[in-house]
């Protein structure tokens, strides 16, 4: 293997993905995609020719989705870190509809989901006001809408954490150790069953479904070990089919993803459609004949491609890839392991290293808690890579895809066991040669940086420095009063954190902030909504007090995520500066 660098290859693993989230055309003859690039996020079109057909100045672009008939495209947007979505659509040219939580479209009728309640809207007059659309809503955090745009229930999160779904006259209870498990998946085409994915009752998160005839549950997939899951960019673990709306394929993520068809029929397409695209293809999107599906190849050392695939002749469209800077460049492979930490629970990872030499290392702590690090390309560690040092991904206790007891584990550990986890996780390294002790850094976003603050400030034995992007500081102060944003979640945030005050403050960075505490950079967005930036600031202020040497990046026009390119190259060029200097 040869470790590629240079100051291109650093712009192209440092920026944003130039094309994600493409969408198929319901008739299979266009896609529908995002393209990033330094100006910003815009909407393109791919039929013959690709052209761009929405674009927005400062915002950041998401859920896109065709209309059943395919005449137009839908789509979301909102000022970059603000959280507030707007819905648009284009069919030639794009009309602002409004804010909408949610939306199902039928044609040309769209149900929107506005502040819990449902309003319509007729799509060849955009310009008439919606109408109240339904009953008036009982209490529903989310509602649940049929193929044939028919409210036929919701979910309502309660106070504790747990949940109740209703659909027609029945009711199903989801408690609050199940509800990070917990999606609606849709309705079959005939609108009598409704599909869920659940742990409620059950080790691992599995695919189950709600007759509404008679009431009854039954589980279509499960494992004992593993949840269903897939890759973020399809669909969530579960496939259905176009034609009729039941499930078809369904997914679960070990080491790797592996695929399970549901019926005999997917069985020989996905053994077809594995002989005509090579590296393990994921459906992405199906036309509503099921003849031509959206396929993407997931890679860990270069890009993702895209291509169409139509099954009735087998012809395969390569479309593009969502790094084409990338493209030709020869980069270093995931490696897996596994470790068992202090207490015995055991804990896989993943590891990226410019070569097989003890090297300074970077822990790498994905965010959630409640994710997962997954085999996929980390261009983020690729980065680091180029810099010659080596990376740590850790799927510590709490993290989703090993079942319920798993995730559980993590209740009531923030800074406890989870961190643990992380530092068991650094001396498995050492003891095999990888790490080198004394040169070891914590990098990672919000919880991934709240873990990285900790570290420093907790453990500056085992850290000499930390990167935290978007950091929660002080979990004291997240348990009693959780930001508005997370409204009806905040139960279940409580119930993740738990703790007396007293624990929680042993456990929360800026309570721990001492002089002994490494150099620290971070970084955070004036307009997170999640994590204030005032308890940034707060913190900021006290290391600086204290003479902890602290290079602090706030900026005014990002949220929870740094979504700019612009931002970004000034981010990580700050980065590979202080890890220079500190690593």
């Amino acid at each position: 293997m040869t470790t590629v660098t240079g100051s291109d290859l650093k712009s192209a693993l440092l920026a944003l993905e130039t094309n994600t989230s493409p969408r198929l055309r319901p008739d299979g003859g266009a896609v529908a995609f995002i393209r990033t690039t330094d100006a910003g996020e815009s909407v393109w079109l791919r039929t013959d020719i690709e052209e761009p057909v929405a674009e927005y100045d400062g915002h950041s672009i998401r859920d896109l989705r065709w209309t059943t008939d395919g005449r137009r495209l839908l789509f979301r947007h909102s000022p970059r870190g603000r959280e507030a979505w707007q819905l648009a659509a284009y069919d030639g040219q794009v009309v602002e509809i409004g804010p909408a939580a949610e939306f199902w479209t039928a044609g040309a009728e769209l149900i929107l989901g506005v502040r819990g309640r449902l309003q319509q809207l007729n799509l060849n007059t955009p310009e008439a006001a919606p109408t109240e659309y339904g009953e008036l809503n009982p209490g529903f955090h989310r509602r649940l809408v049929d193929r044939a745009l028919r409210p036929r229930g919701g979910v309502t999160i309660h106070p504790d954490g747990s949940a109740r779904l209703v659909v027609d006259a029945h009711e199903l209870d989801i408690p609050a150790d199940a509800l990070a498990d917990f999606a609606v998946q849709g309705f079959s085409g005939d609108g009598r069953f409704l599909y869920l994915t659940t742990s409620a009752g059950l080790p691992t998160r599995q695919l189950v479904a709600l007759d509404t005839e008679t009431g009854e549950t039954s589980v279509r997939f499960g494992a004992d070990d593993r949840d269903v899951s897939s890759f973020p960019i399809g669909p969530d673990g579960v496939w259905f089919d176009p034609l009729d709306g039941t499930p078809d394929l369904a997914a679960i993520f070990a080491e790797r993803l592996r695929l399970q068809p549901l019926t005999t029929a997917m069985h020989t397409a996905l053994a077809e459609l594995r002989q005509a695209i090579p590296g393990d293809p994921l459906i992405l999107d199906r036309s509503i004949d099921d003849d031509v599906w959206l396929t993407g190849v997931v890679r860990d050392n270069g890009p993702l491609e895209y291509a169409c695939y139509r099954r009735s002749t087998g012809a395969v469209e390569p479309l593009f890839v969502n790094r084409p800077d990338l493209i030709g460049h020869e980069l270093p492979q995931l490696t897996t392991f596994s470790y068992d930490t202090s207490d015995g629970q055991s804990i896989d990872g993943y590891r990226l290293a410019p070569d097989t030499s003890r090297r300074p290392t970077v822990v790498l702590v994905h965010g959630g808690p409640a994710s997962r690090d997954l085999w996929r390309f980390h261009a983020e560690a690729q980065y680091l890579a180029t810099l010659g040092l080596t990376s740590l991904h850790l799927n510590y206790r709490g993290s989703r895809g090993r079942g319920k007891a798993f995730r559980l584990a993590g209740h009531g550990e923030w800074g406890g066991r989870m961190q643990d986890d992380l530092y068991d996780g650094v001396a498995f390294g050492i003891e095999q040669g990888w790490v080198d002790g004394d040169r070891v850094a914590f990098f990672g976003s919000s919880y991934g940086g709240y873990a990285s603050l900790l570290a420093a400030t907790a453990r500056p034995d085992v850290v000499r420095c930390a990167v935290a992007i978007s950091p929660q500081c002080d979990l004291a102060g997240l348990a009693s009063k959780p930001p508005r944003f997370w409204g009806p979640i905040a139960g279940a945030i409580r119930n993740q954190v738990q703790g007396a005050d007293e624990l929680l403050r042993a456990r929360s960075p800026y309570h721990r902030l001492t002089a002994d505490c490494p150099p620290l950079l971070i970084a955070h967005g004036v307009r997170d909504p999640r994590i204030p930036i005032a308890e940034v600031d707060d913190f900021v202020a006290k290391a600086r007090e204290l003479g902890v040497p602290v290079t602090y990046l706030r900026f005014d026009d990002e949220g929870h995520s740094v979504q700019s390119n612009r931002n970004r190259a000034e981010l990580f060029t700050a980065i590979e500066s202080f890890l220079e200097r500190h690593v």
